[in-house]
């Protein structure tokens, strides 16, 4: 999936050239602004001594429990709409996290050992294609349906920060794993043009992703994008 997801940018500008030579159609670039969100996963906990598993402090004086966040935040995404007729299209989009997000709570290394902290992080993405319903089209609105499959990606890194003394420390993240899970879309946006070409989109998404509960709370995750494009074509 990641690999061809790399190449659709380039097989959307063949086929929109194609299409504007033969019929018309019209093409959209566009940026997005928004967030999605989903609930932590529950604590899990393991023994120090036996790694057995555990679930309180109670019953097990060694017990260490970790907890996931929720997923959130700012993500900023990429995308283009190609309507090969005025009410059905196809379309792209990559909806992800700029900026890594603490993914467990931070640990801190003993004074003893120089001090510091480990802290585990994520980044999660969404990659979709996508089908373009448009049941109302005008030059000024349009509404679009957007059902589509894709690939939901969670990567995970280690930030660290390790100190020699207590003025001499070093800060860096390294990439640690990440999963990969089939990705169910659904969205509905309101296009309208600002101008003949610049339009502004509120779009309402919704994800199933089977297996995401094992990194976050459940298999759903919804949210919202602002997009800003520009339009050409015939509309």
């Amino acid at each position: 999936m990641r690999r061809f997801a790399r190449y659709l940018p380039l097989c959307f500008l063949a086929l929109g050239s194609m299409q504007f030579a033969s019929a018309q159609t019209s093409f959209d670039l566009n940026v997005g602004f928004g967030s999605f969100h989903d609930k932590a996963a529950p604590s899990t906990g393991y023994d120090s001594v036996t790694f057995a598993n555990c679930t309180s402090v109670q019953t097990d004086p060694n017990c260490l429990l970790t907890s996931s966040s929720s997923m959130g935040g700012f993500f900023l995404g990429f995308g283009m709409d190609m309507m090969l007729k005025k009410s059905y299209g196809l379309g792209f989009s990559w909806d992800l996290t700029p900026a890594r997000t603490n993914y467990q709570p931070t640990i801190t290394i003993p004074a003893a050992e120089g001090g510091g902290s480990e802290t585990i992080q994520y980044r999660q993405h969404f990659i979709d294609i996508n089908g373009i319903y448009a049941p109302i089209s005008t030059k000024k609105v349009v509404v679009k349906l957007i059902p589509g499959i894709g690939d939901a990606k969670t990567g995970i890194s280690i930030y660290e920060s390790q100190c020699l003394s207590g003025a001499i420390c070093a800060h860096g993240s390294q990439p640690f794993t990440s999963t990969n899970h089939f990705d169910l879309h659904a969205g509905v946006g309101v296009q309208v043009y600002v101008t003949d070409h610049i339009f502004i989109r509120p779009q309402f998404d919704y994800h199933f992703v089977p297996n995401l509960n094992q990194e976050f709370g459940s298999n759903s995750v919804i949210g919202g994008m602002v997009w800003l494009g520009y339009s050409w074509g015939d509309r």
